[in-house]
């Protein structure tokens, strides 16, 4: 993952601003992944202003890219994982954030790997990939 890490450090350098220019550049970077490690979907969730949730900045489904909607920090793997900067993966996740995700994107989450982007001191979001592509189980 050093690539995605090398990204994240050179929007760093450019400012918040630059993340909107760079969805094209997010997007590829998360489907590359998706390839990588065999997961169906992967997105990017960045926290809200008040960093009480995160929402969607780049989804491999549009149905989230193209939503307003949000996951609580309390109660979501994601929100766990954004606040303790420790990955988690999770087989047949229970969250109301899981189960409200899965609703809108009409998809039934039997894996969720989530993984904290960080750099020093700064979480700037959470990477989640759910479930297998390819035949994997």
């Amino acid at each position: 993952m050093s690539d995605f890490a090398t990204a994240l450090r050179r929007i760093r350098k450019h400012g918040d601003g630059i993340l909107l220019d760079a969805a094209e550049m997010l997007r590829q970077l998360v489907k590359d992944t998706c390839e990588a490690i065999s997961a169906s979907e992967g997105s990017i969730l960045i926290p809200s202003d008040d960093r009480s949730e995160l929402r969607f900045l780049v989804s491999m489904n549009p149905t989230l890219e193209d939503s307003d909607i949000t996951v609580s920090l309390a109660g979501s793997v994601s929100g766990y994982v954004f606040s303790s900067r420790q990955a988690m993966a999770k087989v047949h996740p229970d969250s109301p954030g899981v189960s409200q995700v899965d609703q809108l994107a009409q998809v039934e989450t039997k894996y969720l790997l989530a993984v904290p982007i960080v750099d020093d001191d700064r979480v700037y979001g959470v990477a989640t990939f759910v479930n297998r592509s390819g035949g994997f189980l």
